[in-house]
């Protein structure tokens, strides 16, 4: 039965044969590309390591170091102007400074190699969340340490590839002692509709404002580090609250460490 479909199926035996040698040749041809594709590669990655252990970066201290004290400051929210219920989020202080440097770990191939990082830091403390007017308290006080560090700039770092150093930048979130919060269903409603309105808000721009360096984002199959966020603290907890005085359900997250990594390539 089989031989008889195959006289069937296959009525001139050498076009077969045709066949099977241009999928042998196209096999053939696919393997030497990839064979230099993987030769490019090895090649580009010997230059890229070369111009990283010969390139003087050069960097100067240039960034603005400030450091600024506000007193009492108070924020509202509100999810529309002319509404009387809002939520006020206070803090006894915040302290806004920066300041420069010198980072190692960034050179993969040259771990000790130092380079020149910049570092903005926002310290607030004893921040208190409140649903006004009803007094309602929606996160007990808490102090928030916030910094952002990257590279300090220089125009030799376009020469270095990603792949050679770590150009990241980097966010810890430091909570301390704990964020607890907590909602009854008109604070979780009014705080959707305050995301909805303003922080959820699109102008559908994003297109516009594309910095990723797209030689490296097409030329890379490898993933590449743009920014990592680290948030930890002691504990995060959740109480949601069917009325005022009477708790639903609670949730409470023990020394929490939340790493956000975003890749370029990704």
């Amino acid at each position: 039965m089989d031989k008889f479909l195959w006289a069937v199926i296959y009525t001139d035996p050498y076009d077969l044969e045709e066949e099977l040698h241009s999928k042998k040749a196209i096999h053939s041809v696919q393997e030497f590309e990839d064979a230099s594709n993987t030769k490019k590669i090895d090649m580009i990655s010997q230059i890229n390591e070369i111009v990283t252990q010969e390139t003087d970066l050069k960097q100067e201290r240039s960034m603005t170091l400030i450091s600024i004290r506000i007193s009492k400051p108070s924020i509202i929210l509100k999810d529309r102007p002319y509404f009387d219920k809002y939520l006020e989020v206070s803090m006894s202080e915040v302290v806004i400074s920066t300041r420069e440097q010198l980072e190692i770990g960034r050179f993969h191939k040259q771990p000790d190699r130092p380079i020149l990082t910049g570092t903005f830091v926002i310290d607030a403390r004893d921040i208190s969340i409140s649903y006004m007017p009803a007094g309602f308290e929606v996160a007990s006080p808490c102090s928030i340490h916030v910094e952002f560090t990257s590279l300090s700039y220089c125009p030799q770092l376009i020469k270095i590839s990603s792949k050679e150093l770590d150009k990241s930048y980097k966010v810890t979130v430091d909570i301390q002692p704990k964020l607890q919060l907590c909602f009854d269903q008109e604070v979780y409603t009014f705080i959707l509709r305050c995301v909805d309105l303003n922080l959820a808000y699109t102008d559908n721009l994003e297109s516009k404002y594309n910095f990723c360096n797209t030689e490296e984002y097409f030329n890379s199959s490898a993933y590449i580090l743009k920014n990592a966020i680290y948030i930890h603290s002691r504990s995060l907890g959740l109480s949601i609250y069917e009325s005022k005085d009477k708790l639903l359900t609670e949730l409470l997250i023990k020394e929490p460490q939340v790493n956000i990594m975003m890749y370029l390539n990704n």
